[in-house]
């Protein structure tokens, strides 16, 4: 069995499209079950696992508006929540068996 808990806070470079993420937080999991020589020679897997997913969080971006008549750009700030629409889980069932020739 294996996790993961995370904890994110960050400044991007005043040139940056991202200019921060406050808060974000992350997990993953994973659990397996191994058994070897269930009937012989073989091995049975089975496991479950989240990959790493954002929970919550922020992201503060740095948008440009339509070009001025000067030529001139101006920037916009946006503040982007991070919540999540769904969550991914991956199953996996294995079996081999190892034959022995003589």
């Amino acid at each position: 069995m294996t996790g993961s808990y995370a904890s994110s806070d960050f400044t991007g470079d005043e040139k940056s499209l991202l200019k921060s993420a406050n808060d974000i937080i992350s997990d993953s999991y994973s659990i397996s079950l191994n058994k070897s020589n269930l009937i012989r020679n073989d091995n049975f897997v089975i496991s479950i696992s989240q990959p790493n997913r954002v929970i919550d969080g922020e992201l503060d971006l740095r948008l440009s508006e339509p070009v001025g008549k000067n030529g001139d750009i101006k920037l916009k700030e946006i503040s982007v929540p991070l919540k999540p629409s769904g969550r991914q889980i991956d199953t996996t069932v294995s079996y081999l068996m190892m034959l022995m020739m003589t």
